[in-house]
């Protein structure tokens, strides 16, 4: 068993003694270039595993090759045994595709919730402190 499996969040850097097993980079192109940017800023890189076409990244995983970098989806598929534990503060990105003129009332809420995430990360917009009192 891995020495991380027991935690409840890890940081990306415990992972420099680890193999990491990544899908070649035609798969997955964004997703290999920003794990890539990660691990060049890394004090000790880890290893890198490259899985080939007919492997099975949670097989890989599960038979002791190196840890994986997955959604959190990819936990129904995995052997059972297999333990997933989030990455401290690791968001990527995600696409959304809609038919033009959906008017679902989920969908319009979710665009609301990202466009409303996009502005505020983008200026120097702070939100304020309703519990605080005044004088």
């Amino acid at each position: 068993r891995h020495a991380l499996a027991k935690r409840k969040e890890i940081d990306f850097e415990e992972l420099q003694n680890d193999t990491i097993i990544l899908h070649h980079k035609r798969e997955a192109e964004e997703f290999h270039e920003r794990i890539s940017k990660l691990i060049q800023g890394l004090k000790k890189r880890p290893r890198i595993y490259i899985k080939a076409d007919a492997e099975n990244c949670a097989i890989l995983v599960a038979v002791g090759k190196g840890v994986a970098l997955t959604i959190a989806g990819a936990q129904r598929l995995a052997p059972e045994g297999t333990r997933f534990v989030p990455l401290k503060e690791m968001f990527l990105p995600v696409s959304i595709f809609w038919k033009e003129g959906e008017q679902d009332p989920t969908l319009q809420t979710f665009l609301s919730a990202v466009i409303e995430n996009r502005s505020l990360r983008k200026s120097k917009t702070h939100c304020l402190d309703l519990s605080a009192k005044t004088p």
